[in-house]
C-alpha cells in the first residue's frame, strides 16, 4: 500500500507540480508539487540531496521573499595527509578484493569461480562472511574472516543504521603483516566486467590525488536526503564529527554507495580504527568519516551508472562492455553468465 501511494503521489507531482530550477547551477532538478496543511508544508517529488535557499532580490522585501532549491558543488576537498604515493602496479604494493557475502558455500564457491574466470587470481581475494557461522566454516577459499559484529546483519538497512564497522576491523586486522596497497570493497552482487579493473581504479585514484574513491558521491548537510535527515532525529549527529575533525567545516556530511569503493590502505585502516560512537547508516558514516580524517574522498564519474540499488536487467550483455562498464551492480544471479558460458 505504502508503495502504491508513493508512485500515486510522484505521478502527480510529475503532472501538476512546478518546475524546480538549481538556483546555483540553472540546471533543471524535475518537477515537485508543494502542499501545505495541518501536518505543515510538504514537498512531493523533491529531487534528492538538495537544499532551501532564499534568492537575492533586486529591491529590499520587508514581507515578501523568493525561496529556492540548490545542490552542493561536487565535493572536492585537498587530502591533508602528505606523502601520498602513486599507485602504479609496481610502487603501490597489490589489491586487496574484499567480496563482502553471506550466502551458503555452494554460492560463494560459484562466485569464487567467476572471479578467478575473468582472471581475478584466488591470493588477492577475501571473503567477508556476514551470514551464519555454519556456511563460514564450510567455505573453502585460499582466504576468509567472519564478521561477529551484529550490526552488519540488518533487514532494513537504511532504518536500522547497517554498520560496516565490524567489516572494516576484520579486514584491516587480516592485512597485519601482508604487503596489500589498497582495498576495494565489494559486496556480492557487485561483479567484475573486466580483468583490469584494479588498473583502471588506481589510474582514476591518480587522476583525482584522491584516498579515497566511492560511487554516488554526494554531500547532503542541510538537505533534503532522506538517510540525513533520519539520522538528525538523533541529536548527537549534528556534532558527530566535532571533537576529531580536522576539517574546517565540521558539519560537512557525505552520502556514498560504499560497494565498488576504493580504498588507500593508509585510509582503510584509519577509518576502521576509529570507533563508531553510535549507530550511523555506513552509506553516510563512512566517507564522511573518512573526509574529516583529513582523506581526500571523489567519486567515480561516468562509472557510477553501472551501480545501481535495482538490479540490473541482462547483466552479462555484451553491451555492458560496450558502453565502458568496468563492473556491474546489482547482479543477484550467476544462472545468465554460466548460461553463455556453456
Amino acid at each position: 500500500m505504502h508503495r502504491t501511494l508513493k508512485k500515486i503521489l510522484l505521478w502527480i507531482a510529475s503532472r501538476l507540480g512546478g518546475e524546480v530550477v538549481d538556483v546555483r547551477t540553472g540546471k533543471s532538478l524535475g518537477k515537485a508539487l508543494c502542499l501545505s496543511g495541518p501536518w505543515g508544508i510538504r514537498m512531493i517529488g523533491l529531487p534528492h540531496a538538495v537544499r532551501m535557499v532564499f534568492i537575492p532580490e533586486e529591491t529590499t522585501r520587508y514581507t515578501n521573499r523568493r525561496v529556492g532549491f540548490a545542490t552542493h558543488p561536487e565535493p572536492d576537498y585537498p587530502s591533508l595527509h602528505l606523502g601520498d604515493q602513486i599507485m602504479t602496479r609496481e610502487s603501490a604494493g597489490p589489491i586487496l578484493w574484499v567480496i563482502l557475502v553471506h550466502q551458503n558455500p555452494e554460492k560463494v564457491h560459484a562466485l569464487h569461480g567467476y572471479w578467478n574466470s575473468q582472471g581475478y587470481s584466488p591470493e588477492g581475494i577475501l571473503f567477508v562472511h556476514a551470514g551464519k557461522r555454519s556456511d563460514y566454516e564450510g567455505l573453502q577459499v585460499p582466504n576468509k574472516v567472519f564478521v561477529e559484529d551484529e550490526r552488519i546483519r540488518t533487514i532494513r538497512h537504511p532504518v536500522e543504521k547497517q554498520s560496516y564497522a565490524g567489516v572494516f576491523r576484520e579486514v584491516s586486522s587480516w592485512m597485519e603483516g601482508r604487503d596489500f596497497g589498497s582495498v576495494a570493497l565489494v559486496e556480492y552482487d557487485h561483479l567484475p566486467l573486466i580483468a583490469d579493473w584494479g588498473d583502471k581504479l588506481r589510474a582514476h585514484m591518480d587522476s583525482e590525488r584522491a584516498d579515497v574513491l566511492c560511487h554516488h558521491l554526494t554531500r547532503v548537510d542541510g538537505t533534503n536526503a532522506s538517510h540525513y535527515l533520519y539520522h538528525l532525529h538523533d541529536p548527537r549527529f549534528s556534532t558527530l564529527f566535532n571533537d576529531f575533525s580536522v576539517r574546517e567545516d565540521r558539519q560537512v556530511v557525505f552520502n556514498a554507495i560504499l560497494t565498488g569503493s576504493f580504498w588507500r590502505r593508509v585510509a582503510f585502516d584509519a577509518v576502521a580504527a576509529h570507533p563508531e560512537p553510535f549507530p550511523v547508516y555506513l552509506e553516510l558514516y563512512l566517507p564522511s568519516l573518512a573526509h574529516h580524517l583529513g582523506y581526500r574522498v571523489r567519486g567515480m564519474e561516468e562509472q557510477d551508472r553501472f551501480v545501481q540499488v535495482v538490479p540490473m536487467e541482462n547483466p552479462f550483455s555484451e553491451r555492458w562492455l560496450q558502453d565502458g562498464a568496468w563492473s556491474l551492480h546489482q547482479v543477484k544471479s550467476l544462472a545468465g553468465f554460466q548460461e553463455k558460458d556453456q
